[in-house]
């Protein structure tokens, strides 16, 4: 009897699996793109391209490196000919059933090629497996470029969060998605 209780208690508090995504190769506009689950060693070459995309390193490595450890993250480290170019980042709220887009980075020469939109089509779907109801992110107010990548992904805005960013204090877009149940489509480009 014992044996069972300690089984089911097992079960009923443990973590959860941690999420694993592999590796995806598909084609992006004129780039072979390797989407693959991202490592701790991949971390000095996220901070890398946070360097150039911000001129400064928000997360840096240690944010980064506590973020891949962690059991509800997942990330993805994007690949153009084995360079890494990108990364993408959720974390899953098992509570409220909603995941939730943490940091996305594309080196600036990679940019406006559909490589940010083909990352968050793999995190939705992810998102979508593991049961999520919604995905949600924050987007800088001065940001128009992200702003209608998610737009065309079918985002909407929810709120304004005043004052979000600690580096320039600048407004974020709070945005999110409602997710289609298992099998259905929901997040296809506007065109």
């Amino acid at each position: 009897m014992f044996n069972g209780f300690k089984d089911w208690l097992h079960k009923r508090f443990d973590a959860p699996e941690p999420i694993s995504f592999g590796t995806v190769e598909e084609q992006v506009i004129q780039n072979q793109v390797v989407f693959r689950q991202a490592y701790a060693k991949d971390a000095d070459a996220f901070e890398i391209i946070e360097r150039q995309i911000y001129q400064a390193s928000p997360w840096g490595r240690v944010g980064f490196l506590n973020e891949l450890y962690h059991r509800e993250r997942l990330y993805l480290a994007i690949m153009v000919n084995q360079q890494t170019v990108g990364y993408a980042g959720m974390s899953f709220n098992r509570r409220q059933l909603d995941a939730h887009i943490t940091n996305l980075g594309i080196m600036p020469n990679f940019q406006g090629q559909g490589i940010g939109t083909k990352v968050i089509q793999h995190l939705l779907e992810v998102a979508q497996t593991q049961g999520m109801l919604t995905v949600s992110l924050e987007v800088k107010q001065h940001n128009p470029g992200a702003q209608r990548l998610y737009e065309r992904l079918n985002f909407e805005l929810l709120r304004v969060r005043h004052h979000y960013y600690r580096d320039d204090g600048d407004d974020a877009l709070e945005m999110v998605i409602s997710l289609p149940m298992r099998g259905g489509k929901g997040w296809q480009n506007k065109n």
